[in-house]
């Protein structure tokens, strides 16, 4: 009987366990762009609530600081109704009915994590610089300085990943247009807590008056990044 016939020689079986090592990492890669992908439009689908959200209670006045019957826009907790909206006189009233589900008031340093994406919301101040809400959500007391009156006309919004590449690779914004934009990170790769996008990041590079400036829609951002519309 030949040395062929007593079986597999080591250099096949060393053949064998590399094919199943080479395979056993596609799949891996493989899920691992199907998460990010999926993590991707659960990112987009919640921008698009959120738009939704901030124009109903934009047209309802649930959130009404300076008393002039025009609505203004919320933060993430206060569009839950798990904290009592702004207000300079002291009570504490919560939005009812909520716009949002209450998981977006489950904050975490003023931002909230979901599917992999960590989502911030900005309002603006008397300047038409960006502020975010208190580290527990909303901002009851306006500690936090957000101009009632821009605040009937701006808000934005921005969702990046927990791990860049991992959770996602795209970073994503939206504000009162609508208009969602996305970036792929070629100048800075949002991720976690760094680097995070400011409130100025998908915003024309030639920004002067905040949040009140066009975005970079299809072009470059304050950040430097290229911005282009995904929705």
């Amino acid at each position: 009987m030949s040395k062929r016939e007593h079986g597999v020689t080591v250099v096949e079986l060393m053949l064998v366990v590399a094919i199943v090592a080479i395979c056993g990492a596609l799949v891996v890669a493989s899920l691992g762009s199907t998460t990010r992908s999926a993590n991707e439009a659960a990112a987009i689908a919640t921008l698009k609530n959120v738009v939704t959200a901030q124009k109903y209670c934009r047209a309802s006045a649930g959130i009404d600081v300076d008393g002039d019957r025009q609505g203004e826009f919320g933060f993430f907790a206060e569009l839950a109704g798990t904290v009592p909206v702004r207000n300079y006189f002291g009570y504490k009233r919560k939005l009812a009915p909520p716009v949002l589900s209450s998981a977006f008031g489950v904050m975490w340093t003023s931002q909230i994590l979901m599917a992999g994406y960590i989502f911030q919301m900005f309002l603006p101040d008397p300047t038409g610089a960006g502020v975010s809400e208190d580290f527990t959500g909303g901002d009851w007391d306006n500690g936090q300085g957000v101009d009632p009156t821009n605040a009937e006309q701006w808000w934005c919004c921005y969702a990046w990943p927990a791990v860049h590449a991992r959770t996602g690779k795209r970073t994503f914004f939206v504000n009162q247009s609508g208009e969602i934009l996305a970036t792929d990170g070629g100048v800075v790769a949002y991720s976690g807590l760094i680097p995070q996008p400011s409130q100025y990041s998908a915003f024309s590079a030639n920004s002067t008056a905040g949040m009140g400036d066009p975005t970079a829609a299809n072009g470059s951002g304050a950040d430097g990044n290229f911005w282009y519309v995904v929705e």
